[in-house]
């Protein structure tokens, strides 16, 4: 079962250059943490009902009541399974954006370096085009080494965030293998491992240790 009640903190950013809907990420695995206790609280409401309707000396007794609680019980384990898989895809998300909000965070600390050497970075955070020659003077070099610089951390963040995109649809398609009904599997869900958690492409932050 998964350990998280709710979204982790996100590093903070103000654009979106990497190309994701991070607060939307964030979100999303928000609003998928808050179904998991909305679910398991019925179900323990329910399971205490059932309990007191077909226990003790004075109980719902015979074949139809015995019927009554595996059919419940039965249907109780899946939506238990549903709880644990909501659960599962949330951390997916959350992970997604956390991973994301550091990437995009890192890009925008080099742009803010790059632009005090007077690289001008474009408004969707684009790297200006490359130099056509050999600089004039010292402070034409150093805005070409800053350029060049920052064209990499650029060229890198597109592929780290691409990469947990890709990672993150890897481990949903995992989740969804390992749930998908299939004849006499109706609770296979239930003790289907967790998703492992891949070794992300972004430093791990100091507040997510």
């Amino acid at each position: 079962m998964t350990a998280k009640g709710s979204a982790s903190p996100l590093a903070s950013f103000a654009a979106q250059w990497i190309g994701a809907d991070i607060r939307g990420l964030h979100v999303l695995a928000d609003t998928l943490y808050g179904y998991r206790p909305e679910i398991t609280g019925v179900t323990t409401t329910l399971n205490q009902e059932v309990s007191q309707l077909t226990g003790g000396g004075q109980g719902w007794r015979g074949p139809a009541a015995s019927a009554f609680s595996a059919a419940w019980c039965q249907d109780a384990a899946a939506v238990e399974a549903l709880a644990l898989v909501i659960g599962q895809a949330a951390d997916v998300v959350d992970d997604l954006a956390v991973g994301l909000a550091m990437i995009e965070k890192t890009l925008e600390d080099e742009a803010y370096v790059a632009a005090r050497y007077g690289v001008r970075i474009g408004a969707d955070g684009r790297p200006p085009p490359g130099p056509g020659g050999p600089p004039g003077d010292a402070a034409t070099a150093s805005e070409q080494h800053w350029a060049r610089t920052y064209r990499q951390a650029y060229d890198r963040a597109i592929a780290d965030a691409q990469q947990a995109r890709d990672q993150a649809a890897g481990r949903l398609r995992v989740l969804y293998a390992t749930t998908a009904p299939s004849c006499g599997r109706s609770s296979a869900a239930r003790s289907a491992p967790s998703p492992a958690s891949p070794q992300p492409p972004w430093p791990r932050p100091a507040w997510a240790t």
